[in-house]
Formats: C-alpha cells, structure tokens, sequence
C-alpha cells in the first residue's frame, strides 16, 4: 500500500518523478542537507515528510534552480510566520547549495580546470595534469557519472542491420577535435528516439564522463534554443548556476571545454536545425552525438546518416508478439489485421500493444475489428501521453504552406500513390511544379519512394492529413480538386481508348 506522503507526490509530478524523488530522500545528499540545517532548525527531518517542500528541494537539487515563491508558499504551511518561512527558505538554498558544491561542483570545477590548461601546459608540466586527473578520479568514485537515457518502455525488435550500420559508423576514426556524430532520420513514427537510445544502451560502458540526454523540443513543440540546451547540459553535468553565463556564447564555450578531455555520449532527440546542434559538436574524437531528427540535417559536417523506413510485416508482428505474448501467435489473422492497420508504425503498434497488454481479457480480434470499423482509426490509436494523430499531424508543420496543401488534397481524395500527373491536376499546377513538390514531400519524408511506382503516402499519414484537410482547406476547396481529379480520371481513360482504336 502507497503512504499518503508518497502518494502526494505522485499526485503533484507524476509516478516516475515520484519515485526518484523518493529514492533520493534515502541517499546522502538529502540526509546531509537535514544534518546541516538541524543547528538552527531542530526540526528539520519534517521537510523530508511535506510533499510540497520536498518536490521544491528536489528541483533544486536536480536543476540548481531556486524557486523562491514556491518554497516559500510550500513553507509557509509548516511554519508559524512569514518571517520563519523566509529563514527556513535562505537556509536551504545556502545550505544545500553547499550539499551539491562539495562533491559535485569540485568535480565539476576540476574538470574544467584540466580541459582549460590542458593545451596549454608543455611537457615539464604535465604532473598538474596528472595530480588533476587523479583528483577527479578520486571525486567520480563517489560521485558516479550522469546517465540520463529514459528508459526503454517498449521491446525493441528488428533494426539489426541500422543498428550494425551505426555501430560501425561509431567505430571509424575521426579526427582528433571533432566528436563522432550519428544524424538518426525517418517519417513521424518510425521510432527514431526508441532506435537512438537502443544505440546509445550498447555503449555504455565506453563513456566514464557521462551519457547525457536532451528532447530539443519543448513540451509546446517549439524547439529548444542552442543557449538553453547548453545550460541544460552544463547543469546535468553538474556546473552550478553561478558559473552557467547568461550569454548564450559563452554557455556554449563552457560545455565544449568540459568535453574536451573527457568521454561523453549525448543523445540529442527531435533536433530540427543542423547549425544548432553543430555549435553543441564537443571538439573530441572520444565522444559521440547522436542526433534525431526528421530530415538530414543540413550542416553536419561529417555527420554519418542511418535512415529509419516502416517496419516489414514480419518485422512488425514480432514486435506485436513482444508485446502481447502468445496471444499473437494464438491469434495470428487478427494480429496481421492490427499490424496492416498500424500500417508498418512502431509508435502505432506500441500504443495497440500497450492497451491490449493491460486489457487482459480483450481479444486480438476485437482490436482489430476496432481499428478497421472505426470512422476515426487514429482516435482508436491515440494514447495517454500524446497521440499518433499529434505526432503524425506534427509532421507536417515542416512542409512549404503549397506542399502541405497539396498533401491534404491528396490525403482528402484517397490518393496513396501520387503520380506525377494526377498531382497536377488536383493542384492544379503544371507537371514541373507538380515535380518540385513531390521532391518536397519526399525530402521532408512527408511521402516515400518506392520502386517503379514512383511515390506513396503511409496510410496512418494519410489518414491523419485527411482529418486536417477539411478544416484547414474547407470543403469547397476539396470539391473543386475532386472535380479536377474526375476530369484527369476521365480524359485519361478517353487517351488510352483513343491509343486502343489506334491500334486497331
């Protein structure tokens, strides 16, 4: 049974917050952040039992951000004036600030010291360097590295041959001041992330300096700034807030010297902007990026590229059968049925998975006559987190304003595979044009190619693009380009009789 403590917390960040918040009330530094208030404050041990101040301590532990107004509020409900609340609030943020700089920050601080004068030191004196290397050393045993990887919530299955591809991309030689750099591309829902960080797991033990993970957008979408990663960087490794600069620049040239001399992996998720991540390149051949993003990113010099399609049939009931167990095997129609109507989407087969792992008692078949009966597939397929319709439909906010419109039209006339000439009448466009957005689709993955048949839409994409269409376009405009699409349908067929009577 949870206690009511820690089911507040659940309440207040959620259920894997909670429980590392918890598991750090237990270790030394909230322990000795107690022990260093106790003088003053003989009862301290209650902050570590109120859910409010704890989640605010935690915050600052973690980020080194203070939240005045907050600790304050939270304080006040276990204090008996303002002024009581105000002092209990200055000493903890001086005294755990002295918690995170004893371990932390002299590891941290030595560490830039030695990638400062590192290069400048001649030979005579590289027994600083040395009595410097062996006193981070020393820190590191009891303060381990950072190792941020989320943890993989769905079986990871197939990919072998990109994962071959990227661990020997990561075993070339680079050169000596440019980190090796893995830009992980493919169409919304395709598991770049999940595949990232697989390749990041089979690393491990390679980076002693730490293996650290950044979503470069926001919870709104909106992509991260170069400045803000940087800090975000620096605080997890450790940097306190008053050596992190409010210039952007000097952000950036404070994590490159703390990469200079040590062994460093970071997984950079949903990047959007090559010469953004290109200014968070550490200068050392012993630490790797790995990048996903949509597209290839454009200015990566170097940069090796592993590109993600859709998940083969076999491939995606496997992946089906990780999930669910025997209940695949034993239900092998109805499980190829949810797997076509996944249409080759790992994000789109985790969520299916996951909903019939926790519903026991539910039939594969039920699922799958759900998911083909339904007027609304991706409504079926939308999970708690975040849907597959907001991811899908996210995708294409990277197309030109006349290519997203094309692919809506497209979209809203059933149109999987769009020919060249068929695109040009529905947009009403001449062929040349019509070529050019195909090529713009195609590079924002929006559309794939495919062999002797020129391109095709993903079916789960097109269906998200359909459900877009009437409200960004309008109807009128749909019925226009379906008048336009009967006609190219007509006077094609009236060509092909016409080639017949020749023939004739």
């Amino acid at each position: 049974m949870v206690d009511p403590i820690t089911l507040s917390i659940f309440e207040m960040v959620g259920e894997p917050a909670a429980k590392q918040l918890m598991e750090w009330t237990k270790g030394s530094e909230a322990n000795r952040l107690v022990k260093l208030l106790k003088p003053r404050f003989p009862n301290a041990y209650k902050l570590l039992t109120q859910p409010s101040v704890l989640v605010e301590i935690y915050v600052y532990a973690e980020s080194g951000v203070f939240r005045q107004a907050e600790m304050l509020r939270a304080l006040r409900a276990i204090t008996d004036s303002p002024q009581q609340a105000a002092e209990l609030a200055e000493a903890i943020r001086e005294n755990q600030w002295r918690v995170m700089r004893d371990d932390r920050q002299a590891h941290q601080e030595l560490r830039r010291l030695r990638a400062e004068i590192g290069g400048d030191i001649g030979a005579g004196n590289s027994e600083l360097v040395r009595g410097i290397t062996e006193a981070i050393e020393r820190l590191a045993l009891r303060l381990p590295a950072a190792r941020q990887l989320p943890a993989q919530t769905s079986p990871f299955v197939d990919r072998d041959r990109e994962l071959a591809d990227g661990r020997s991309k990561l075993a070339r030689a680079s050169p000596g001041h440019v980190a090796k750099l893995v830009n992980c591309t493919g169409m919304a829902g395709t598991g770049k992330s999940v595949f990232a960080l697989e390749l990041a797991y089979r690393q491990l033990d390679r980076f002693d300096g730490g293996v650290l993970y950044v979503d470069m957008r926001s919870y709104d979408g909106r992509a991260l700034s170069v400045g803000d990663v940087a800090a975000r960087l620096l605080r997890d490794l450790g940097v306190g807030p008053d050596a992190i600069s409010e210039d952007p620049e000097r952000r950036l040239a404070l994590w490159r010297s703390m990469c200079a001399a040590d062994r460093v992996l970071v997984v950079l998720d949903n990047a959007q902007q090559g010469n953004e991540v290109q200014r968070l390149i550490p200068a050392n051949s012993e630490c790797v990026v790995l990048v996903t993003s949509r597209t290839p990113l454009q200015g990566l010099a170097g940069a090796a590229l592993i590109e993600l399609a859709e998940m083969a049939q076999d491939d995606a009931l496997q992946l089906l059968e990780a999930i669910v167990g025997d209940r695949a095997r034993s239900e092998a129609e109805a499980a190829r049925e949810i797997v076509a109507s996944c249409s080759g989407l790992p994000l789109a087969l985790a969520v299916v998975g996951g909903r019939l792992w926790a519903q026991a008692g539910r039939t594969l078949a039920s699922m799958a006559k759900a998911l083909t009966a339904s007027a609304d597939l991706l409504g079926g397929l939308d999970g708690r987190a975040g849907t597959i319709r907001a991811t899908l439909a996210s995708s294409l906010g990277d197309a030109g304003s006349e290519a997203r419109r094309v692919l809506l039209l497209l979209a809203a006339l059933d149109v999987s595979y769009p020919e060249l000439a068929l695109v040009a009448a529905v947009a009403a466009c001449d062929t040349g044009t019509a070529e050019a957005l195909l090529q713009e689709l195609g590079e924002q993955r929006l559309i794939t190619p495919v062999a002797g048949a020129g391109w095709r839409i993903n079916d789960l994409l097109r269906l998200a693009a359909s459900q877009l269409a009437v409200s960004e376009l309008g109807e009128q405009e749909i019925l226009s380009a379906q008048e336009r699409k009967v006609r190219w349908v007509v006077e094609a067929a009236e060509e092909h009789a016409n080639d017949l009577e020749g023939e004739d």
